[in-house]
């Protein structure tokens, strides 16, 4: 996990005041509390400065290549001050925030591909999103622009947006996993910790993980497919071909794009005549989709790898706890034991509907 401090942040009154004094005993203390309590990387923003800020901004990646080895973000909109910080952070590993889908991307791919940084996306445009689905649309497309412009996955950064639901205190959360190849969209679980962030300077823009979870509501046990040892074999060599077809197409490689379609045109004719015979969910081994009317419920079939019963204290029901792998997703199903149709046992594959949770992991 890398962990961001955003300390340095001139929306905080503490540090805008440091900066325009250029108070270099408080930001050096800032940069080291920061750096002592594991932040692998310091967000630098001085757009609220009254004066210059550039020279504010250069002014505070001095002192933080002075106190520590932490890496630099450098978190402005002004496409002149990044390329003037990035010049002037050296050989310090970069996180460019942010890349947007407005007139300034070009800009900050050129400077990412020439420095070797990581970006962050922002998915806004002239206008900000004004829904969960087109946040999740201009996020999808933004990510496919990064790639476009050569800028690879492990270097590609999406911010997790929060919305808050108007007819209570509740959060959803959006975050991108290349495993499933789209946004995926959760309530998020520990929304108090998360109005604490907020409350406290405003919620950092740092980089981390999410942990999901699911809320089932019924759902079914089905058999595993029969596998061969010699077909999974064979399988798995052509899921890695995929990969890196897929990783190369991402990078702009025409012959593959033109191999993936290809695969995926042979793919349909072989799925089409099985299923004149077999049944869908003995070609299907697992599948994560959107499901009715609320964005973060979810379709699912996967394949049970974990599975342990408990009680719940309040209501006395028998709960399932699950541990699906799901599209190379791993993550928990608590269902309660009389919403399940048939035995579930680890091998075996549950098919059913979610309330997809997740915590993050501030």
């Amino acid at each position: 996990m890398i962990l961001i401090g955003e300390k340095l942040n001139s929306s905080i009154p503490r540090a805008q005041q440091a900066f325009e004094a250029r108070d270099a005993q408080t930001v050096t203390e800032l940069i080291r509390t920061q750096a002592a309590a594991g932040a692998s990387f310091l967000d630098v923003n001085t757009a609220v400065c009254a004066a210059s800020e550039q020279a504010a901004m250069l002014w505070t990646i001095g002192l933080i290549r002075e106190n520590c080895d932490c890496g630099i973000m450098i978190d402005t909109a002004d496409p002149k001050v990044m390329a003037a910080a990035v010049q002037a952070a050296g050989d310090c590993p970069l996180i460019l925030n942010s890349a947007t889908i407005t007139d300034r991307f070009d800009a900050v791919t050129a400077l990412a591909k020439e420095s070797g940084a990581a970006v962050v996306g922002l998915p806004i445009d002239d206008d900000m999103p004004h829904s969960l689905e087109e946040k999740c649309q201009k996020l999808d497309f933004l990510i496919e622009k990064l790639r476009a412009a050569g800028i690879q996955d492990d270097r590609i950064y999406a911010d997790v947006l929060v919305e808050r639901r108007i007819e209570k205190e509740m959060y959803v959360g959006i975050c991108e996993d290349v495993k499933v190849g789209a946004s995926i969209i959760f309530h998020i679980q520990n929304a108090i910790e998360y109005m604490k962030e907020k409350q406290l300077g405003g919620l950092a823009k740092r980089t981390t993980s999410v942990t999901l979870s699911g809320l089932g509501s019924s759902g079914m046990i089905l058999f595993p497919i029969s596998k061969d040892e010699h077909l999974e074999k064979t399988r798995k060599e052509e899921e890695r071909n995929r990969m890196m077809l897929l990783s190369a197409a991402r990078n702009g490689d025409q012959e593959a794009m033109e191999s993936l379609t290809l695969d995926d045109i042979d793919t349909y004719s072989k799925v089409s005549k099985r299923l004149i015979t077999e049944d869908i969910f003995t070609i299907v081994e697992t599948y994560f989709m959107p499901y009715g009317v609320e964005c973060d419920e979810y379709s699912i079939l996967g394949e049970i790898i974990d599975l342990r019963k408990t009680q719940n204290k309040v209501t006395q029901e028998t709960l399932y706890i699950m541990t699906l792998d799901v599209n190379e997703l791993q993550f928990d199903v608590c269902i309660p034991e009389k919403e399940v149709m048939g035995v579930p046992e680890v091998g075996r594959r549950f098919k059913g509907n979610i309330w997809l949770q997740g915590k993050i992991n501030f």
